[in-house]
């Protein structure tokens, strides 16, 4: 009888150990969830008491202010594509390098077309002083996206904050903004002001608005040399917009030492971008005779030997070129 009761104590004894060797691997293996403390070391984590498994929907859904924020951190040295482990760590222990782990999240859950989940990284990513994350934030409130309602006061504080961070895009949107007065008071110097910092980023649309602004004296003096050379970049750049606005400025000013026949070769250039006024205008002439069937195949022989359809720009730049040896 004491034999057996020895053999049960042994049997009862074997089977806590394994319980408990079972338990402490379940604590210590985590691979996927964890955050490291300050003095790094690893800890299982939960989210509300609520084991967080390997969607990063568990961590948002289990989310509460204050608490750990799981995210999949893409610069770890155990990522993997196929099997991408997680990290989670205290909402205060966030830094800045994290703000851009955030964003990479963002465009995770955007793949995986989850809305939410993808605004709740943008907007950590955004406190976290990420610029394109800010600048995010801030389309979303413009038009009210995520289930956001549309605020534009708001919006133009994210985006304000995202251009002082320098992200170009939001330096032009506030050019925007400030131009027709939306979701901030108008201000055509600071429009301009803020559409010339976007236009040292070789911005397209920022170039032609910093033209279009020296043309019609928008907040800066006006000068149709100024316009033209604004206007010259944005159509280097392949703009076809741009490319019309110069044609119309040559007609207008004959001071800028370009000709008539500039000018429509401008137009030929701005019709292969299909930009609808320069395709109207160009017909006009061909059939008020300004243009013959000769012009048509000389301008075709100049385009296919200098540039072609994908490198309009390097028609414009030869088009400077040769205005400035002949003149």
């Amino acid at each position: 009888m004491e034999l057996k009761n020895a053999f049960l104590l042994v049997v009862v004894g074997f089977c806590f150990l394994i319980g408990y060797s079972y338990a402490e691997a379940e604590v210590n293996v985590c691979n996927k969830h964890f955050y490291i403390d300050e003095d790094g070391q690893r800890h299982c984590d939960e989210i509300d008491g609520v084991a967080v498994d390997d969607s990063l929907s568990q961590s948002f859904e289990n989310y509460t202010p204050g608490h750990n924020i799981c995210f999949i951190d893409l610069a770890g040295p155990y990522f993997d594509k196929a099997n991408p482990k997680m990290i989670c760590k205290p909402q205060n222990g966030l830094t800045k390098q994290d703000g851009q782990t955030l964003y990479a999240n963002s465009l995770f859950a955007q793949l995986r077309e989850e809305s939410a989940l993808e605004y709740f990284f943008l907007s950590y990513a955004a406190s976290l002083g990420h610029p394109q994350a800010n600048f995010n934030i801030g389309m979303v409130h413009y038009n009210g996206m995520f289930n956001q309602p549309q605020n534009k006061e708001l919006a133009f504080q994210y985006m304000m904050t995202s251009a002082i961070e320098g992200y170009p895009k939001a330096m032009h949107n506030i050019g925007e903004m400030k131009l027709i007065g939306d979701g901030t008071e108008k201000d055509l110097i600071t429009s301009f002001n803020w559409y010339k910092k976007a236009a040292q980023y070789d911005l397209v649309g920022s170039h032609f608005m910093v033209g279009k602004m020296y043309e019609m004296g928008w907040g800066i003096e006006q000068s149709n040399k100024q316009a033209f050379d604004s206007y010259s970049k944005a159509a280097l750049l392949h703009d076809g917009e741009a490319m019309v606005r110069m044609a119309s400025l040559i007609n207008k000013d004959k001071n800028l030492g370009y000709d008539i026949a500039d000018s429509i070769i401008l137009l030929y250039l701005a019709k292969h971008t299909n930009n609808h006024d320069a395709l109207i205008t160009f017909t006009q002439f061909v059939e008020q005779g300004i243009i013959d069937n000769q012009d048509i195949m000389n301008m075709d022989a100049w385009f296919k030997e200098t540039c072609g359809k994908n490198n309009l720009g390097g028609c414009v730049a030869d088009l400077q070129s040769n205005q400035l040896v002949r003149f």
